[in-house]
């Protein structure tokens, strides 16, 4: 089944639950086991190793030969699971379709949709949230509006995941509708839907713009809206900048990458990289940099891809963090494909801060320690505020 909350932004309760820990580097992989072990059975003149050969034997042999009928898939993935077990690592394991599909849509940084939120809100199917510039928004689909039904589809609460792989599969949608105790139809057109993954406002404290950016996770789109809303807070005259990635638990490395250049000098280190065969010092290769002081928020769900903007900021550019102590997580991993669109997720690097620090489960202390005890009162942004205004 597809990823519905991600996908189609679906709330059960209004409850949102976003889980991504990892780091992607550069691109994803395409390999595939079934796949492997066809090519290499069919193929003579491939030459295996010992190790290779025996697990493809006994993968053909229990296929073959079991005296008993058996899911072939799940025995190929228990043998990737043992594979994965072995290492003894929490970052390496093999994702399930579902798994597959929450983690490449929270990446992707946009899906094909219309533009709404939709829930179940008294056993009804409705709409709880209609962003703007959306498909939705033009042809007045509205909050709280209940879904009736889809493309002359009855929606109800046992088939309302049936909603994306209609949307994903049309150019348009007719949507029946109940508002109040109106029955109406709705011709919306399906559009490629970006996810904001960026909030920005200015903070007017002491005679002092101080911008504020929000960054929610680091997909593909991460970058080009995080520079599109900081140009837009410098063309208001911003004196110094609060960068929030509390909450953040990652994404792609180059997209931080991308992000941590638009402030760090030319030729100045970003992070260091650590993989089996190799060590590299990733160094900002932009002409753009700024000069204005900048706080970065963390807290202890701030991890991988946050970890190491807030570093890069703080060593190469001189930032101020501040809150709690970040999660600590200094790996890196690697996703590759397989034949049956699940995913194995391994960890190929470890990464370090501009100046060669792990992290990896100690965390990033904050310069200056604050802990928000309140829902009511963010005193970590206060003490940003009170920073930048002295």
């Amino acid at each position: 089944m597809k990823d519905i909350q991600e996908r189609f932004n679906i709330k059960k309760n209004s409850n949102i639950i976003n889980i991504i820990l990892i780091v992607i580097v550069f691109s994803l992989l395409s390999s595939a086991i079934t796949g492997i072990t066809i090519y290499f059975l069919n193929n003579k003149n491939v030459l295996l190793s010992e190790n290779e050969k025996e697990l493809l034997d006994t993968f053909k042999s229990i296929n073959d030969k079991y005296y008993k009928d058996i899911d072939i898939n799940k025995v190929k993935d228990a043998a990737i699971d043992g594979m994965m077990d072995y290492l003894n690592e929490d970052y390496s394991e093999l994702l399930n379709d579902y798994e597959s599909n929450s983690l490449l849509d929270k990446l992707n940084g946009q899906y094909k949709g219309i533009g709404v939120s939709i829930g179940v809100i008294d056993d009804k199917v409705t709409i709880i949230e209609v962003r703007d510039d959306t498909p939705a928004k033009r042809a007045d689909i509205r909050t709280g509006d209940i879904i009736l039904g889809i493309n002359n589809i009855k929606i109800g609460t046992d088939n309302f995941s049936n909603i994306t792989s209609i949307v994903e599969n049309s150019e348009s949608i007719t949507l029946e509708l109940k508002r109040d105790k109106e029955v109406l139809k709705k011709n919306v057109d399906v559009a490629t839907i970006i996810k904001p993954s960026i909030s920005s406002s200015i903070i007017d404290e002491l005679d002092k713009k101080i911008g504020y950016i929000y960054i929610e996770t680091f997909s593909n789109t991460t970058d080009s809206q995080f520079k599109s809303n900081l140009e837009l807070l410098e063309s208001k005259g911003i004196d110094s900048l609060i960068i929030d990635v509390r909450d953040n638990t990652g994404g792609y490395l180059e997209i931080s990458e991308r992000i941590a250049s638009l402030f760090i000098i030319k030729d100045k280190p970003i992070y260091q990289y650590k993989s089996k065969d190799s060590f590299e010092i990733v160094y900002d290769r932009t002409e753009e940099s700024r000069n204005y002081d900048i706080v970065v928020l963390i807290n202890e769900r701030t991890a991988s891809a946050s970890e190491i903007l807030a570093l890069a900021l703080k060593e190469s550019y001189g930032a101020i963090l501040i809150g709690e102590t970040s999660y600590g997580k200094g790996s890196v991993q690697q996703l590759g494909v397989l034949n049956n669109k699940e995913n194995i997720k391994i960890t190929v690097a470890k990464w370090y801060s501009p100046n060669g620090n792990s992290i990896d489960e100690i965390g990033i202390l904050p310069g200056i320690y604050v802990k928000n005890d309140s829902m009511n009162i963010d005193k970590q942004l206060k003490k940003a505020l009170e920073v930048l205004t002295n």
